[in-house]
Protein backbone atom coordinates (compact mmCIF):
# COMPACT_ATOMS: atom_id res chain seq x y z
CA UNK A 1 0.00 0.00 0.00
CA UNK A 2 1.04 3.73 -0.99
CA UNK A 3 1.94 5.99 1.20
CA UNK A 4 -1.25 8.14 0.52
CA UNK A 5 -4.41 6.55 1.93
CA UNK A 6 -7.12 5.40 -0.11
CA UNK A 7 -10.07 6.76 1.62
CA UNK A 8 -10.79 9.69 3.86
CA UNK A 9 -13.34 10.12 6.64
CA UNK A 10 -15.27 13.40 7.25
CA UNK A 11 -18.15 15.01 8.59
CA UNK A 12 -21.25 14.56 5.83
CA UNK A 13 -23.66 17.73 5.40
CA UNK A 14 -27.05 18.36 4.69
CA UNK A 15 -25.19 18.99 1.00
CA UNK A 16 -24.48 14.99 0.63
CA UNK A 17 -27.88 13.87 1.34
CA UNK A 18 -28.53 12.89 -2.58
CA UNK A 19 -25.13 10.51 -2.29
CA UNK A 20 -26.65 9.48 1.10
CA UNK A 21 -29.61 8.20 -0.54
CA UNK A 22 -27.69 6.94 -3.42
CA UNK A 23 -25.71 4.95 -1.23
CA UNK A 24 -28.60 3.66 1.08
CA UNK A 25 -30.69 2.59 -1.64
CA UNK A 26 -28.03 1.07 -3.07
CA UNK A 27 -27.08 -1.07 -0.34
CA UNK A 28 -30.40 -1.83 0.13
CA UNK A 29 -31.22 -3.01 -3.66
CA UNK A 30 -31.30 -6.42 -3.55
CA UNK A 31 -32.74 -7.14 0.31
CA UNK A 32 -36.01 -9.12 0.81
CA UNK A 33 -37.33 -7.43 3.63
CA UNK A 34 -37.03 -3.96 1.52
CA UNK A 35 -39.07 -5.45 -1.10
CA UNK A 36 -41.44 -6.52 1.18
CA UNK A 37 -41.86 -3.60 2.88
CA UNK A 38 -41.64 -1.02 0.48
CA UNK A 39 -43.20 -3.47 -2.59
CA UNK A 40 -46.01 -0.14 -3.76
CA UNK A 41 -43.20 1.91 -3.37
CA UNK A 42 -41.61 3.80 -6.52
CA UNK A 43 -37.76 3.83 -6.41
CA UNK A 44 -37.87 7.90 -6.78
CA UNK A 45 -40.41 8.01 -3.38
CA UNK A 46 -37.53 5.49 -1.66
CA UNK A 47 -34.85 7.82 -2.17
CA UNK A 48 -37.72 10.76 -1.56
CA UNK A 49 -38.69 8.96 1.95
CA UNK A 50 -34.94 8.73 2.90
CA UNK A 51 -33.83 12.26 2.40
CA UNK A 52 -37.01 13.75 4.11
CA UNK A 53 -36.47 11.67 6.95
CA UNK A 54 -32.75 12.13 7.30
CA UNK A 55 -32.48 15.69 6.66
CA UNK A 56 -33.43 16.69 10.13
CA UNK A 57 -30.91 14.89 11.72
CA UNK A 58 -28.44 17.09 10.44
CA UNK A 59 -29.98 19.55 13.18
CA UNK A 60 -29.97 17.55 15.79
CA UNK A 61 -26.90 17.84 18.47
CA UNK A 62 -26.83 14.11 19.12
CA UNK A 63 -26.82 13.00 15.89
CA UNK A 64 -23.18 13.12 13.97
CA UNK A 65 -22.84 11.81 10.49
CA UNK A 66 -19.43 10.82 8.80
CA UNK A 67 -18.93 9.98 5.38
CA UNK A 68 -16.11 7.75 3.62
CA UNK A 69 -14.75 8.92 0.60
CA UNK A 70 -12.42 7.74 -2.36
CA UNK A 71 -9.29 9.96 -1.70
CA UNK A 72 -8.65 9.92 -5.28
CA UNK A 73 -12.32 10.48 -6.94
CA UNK A 74 -13.50 12.56 -3.98
CA UNK A 75 -16.71 10.35 -4.55
CA UNK A 76 -18.59 9.30 -1.27
CA UNK A 77 -19.00 5.22 -1.34
CA UNK A 78 -20.08 4.83 2.45
CA UNK A 79 -21.48 7.03 5.50
CA UNK A 80 -22.15 6.19 9.14
CA UNK A 81 -24.62 8.09 11.44
CA UNK A 82 -23.97 8.35 15.12
CA UNK A 83 -25.81 8.87 18.29
CA UNK A 84 -23.84 10.21 20.53
CA UNK A 85 -24.37 11.01 24.86
CA UNK A 86 -26.67 13.56 25.00
CA UNK A 87 -29.09 15.60 27.75
CA UNK A 88 -31.50 17.33 25.79
CA UNK A 89 -32.24 21.06 27.26
CA UNK A 90 -35.78 20.78 29.13
CA UNK A 91 -38.74 21.49 26.54
CA UNK A 92 -40.14 24.74 26.53
CA UNK A 93 -43.59 25.16 28.28
CA UNK A 94 -44.80 27.33 26.33
CA UNK A 95 -44.33 25.72 22.95
CA UNK A 96 -45.52 22.30 24.07
CA UNK A 97 -42.74 20.43 22.52
CA UNK A 98 -41.35 17.15 23.69
CA UNK A 99 -37.86 15.68 24.27
CA UNK A 100 -36.78 13.25 21.07
CA UNK A 101 -33.82 10.63 22.20
CA UNK A 102 -31.01 10.50 20.03
CA UNK A 103 -31.15 8.96 16.60
CA UNK A 104 -35.01 8.13 17.03
CA UNK A 105 -37.62 8.88 14.53
CA UNK A 106 -40.05 10.75 16.70
CA UNK A 107 -42.33 8.38 18.26
CA UNK A 108 -46.13 8.40 18.82
CA UNK A 109 -48.82 6.32 18.65
CA UNK A 110 -51.13 6.30 15.72
CA UNK A 111 -54.68 4.60 15.26
CA UNK A 112 -55.58 3.55 12.36
CA UNK A 113 -57.63 0.60 11.23
CA UNK A 114 -58.04 -0.45 14.38
CA UNK A 115 -54.34 -1.02 15.07
CA UNK A 116 -52.09 1.26 17.77
CA UNK A 117 -48.62 2.15 15.31
CA UNK A 118 -45.44 2.50 17.17
CA UNK A 119 -44.47 4.87 13.95
CA UNK A 120 -47.61 6.68 12.46
CA UNK A 121 -48.34 5.61 9.07
CA UNK A 122 -47.86 9.27 7.56
CA UNK A 123 -44.29 8.81 8.37
CA UNK A 124 -44.14 6.38 5.78
CA UNK A 125 -44.24 6.67 1.94
CA UNK A 126 -48.00 5.99 1.17
CA UNK A 127 -47.79 1.92 -0.70
CA UNK A 128 -45.61 0.58 2.63
CA UNK A 129 -46.48 -2.44 4.32
CA UNK A 130 -47.08 -0.80 7.29
CA UNK A 131 -47.74 -3.77 9.27
CA UNK A 132 -44.09 -4.89 8.86
CA UNK A 133 -42.61 -1.45 9.21
CA UNK A 134 -44.18 -1.27 12.46
CA UNK A 135 -43.16 -5.09 13.47
CA UNK A 136 -39.38 -4.65 12.64
CA UNK A 137 -39.12 -0.81 13.56
CA UNK A 138 -41.48 -0.42 16.03
CA UNK A 139 -39.53 -3.47 17.84
CA UNK A 140 -36.02 -1.79 17.48
CA UNK A 141 -37.64 1.32 18.91
CA UNK A 142 -38.85 0.03 21.75
CA UNK A 143 -35.47 -2.02 22.26
CA UNK A 144 -34.01 1.42 22.17
CA UNK A 145 -36.32 3.00 24.33
CA UNK A 146 -35.65 0.15 26.97
CA UNK A 147 -31.71 -0.70 26.09
CA UNK A 148 -30.21 2.28 25.00
CA UNK A 149 -29.49 5.36 27.82
CA UNK A 150 -29.11 8.24 25.31
CA UNK A 151 -27.32 10.33 28.46
CA UNK A 152 -24.79 7.63 28.60
CA UNK A 153 -24.14 5.58 25.58
CA UNK A 154 -23.20 5.79 22.22
CA UNK A 155 -24.95 4.39 19.10
CA UNK A 156 -24.24 3.57 15.57
CA UNK A 157 -26.03 2.93 12.34
CA UNK A 158 -23.94 1.96 9.05
CA UNK A 159 -24.92 2.01 5.31
CA UNK A 160 -22.97 1.11 2.82
CA UNK A 161 -23.32 -0.71 -0.53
Amino acid sequence: MSSEERFLLSECTASDISSMARIFNSAFASNPFHDLLYAGVSHETRIQHFIETSLPKFSQPEIHVYKISDSSTGEMIGFTRWGFPYIPAPPKEEDGSGIVGAETVKVEEEKTSGKVRIIPESYWPQGTNYDLADEKFGTLIEWRKKYVDVKEMYSKSIHDP
